[in-house]
């Protein structure tokens, strides 16, 4: 029989605007500055179950230090897309033993971004 592999994740979200100019014309309205309830989570593979990643200190991390940043190049940069806010995310985790961070618009469209 296989070993089985565990992995932690946390979820969050976020509110934010952004536009993307180059959209074509019949998704024109992509165009404008326009508001999404932006979904994050972030999976790390754990080897042993006894909080290897403590999920609650991660979750703390993405929302206090991580999604700050993101807000802010954001602002800065409204053209940013879902993908580029998950390699802004991942860039910014430890990686060793990340695996994934998906980032979704309203929790109907979005990305991932996997090591």
């Amino acid at each position: 029989m296989s070993r089985l592999k565990c992995s932690i994740w946390v979820k969050t979200s976020f509110t934010g605007f952004h536009c993307w100019p180059e959209a074509q014309e019949d998704i024109a309205y992509l165009r404008d500055l326009h508001r999404h309830n932006f979904g994050v989570r972030v999976e790390f593979d754990v080897t042993h179950s006894d909080r290897e990643v403590e999920f609650h200190q991660l979750l703390k991390q993405l929302n206090e230090e991580i999604l700050p940043k993101v807000k802010f190049r954001l602002e800065a940069e409204p053209r940013m897309s879902c993908e580029d806010m998950a390699l802004l995310i991942a860039s910014n985790l430890p990686s060793k033993n990340m695996i994934s961070v998906s980032v979704d618009e309203d929790n109907e469209c979005g990305a991932i971004v996997r090591k």
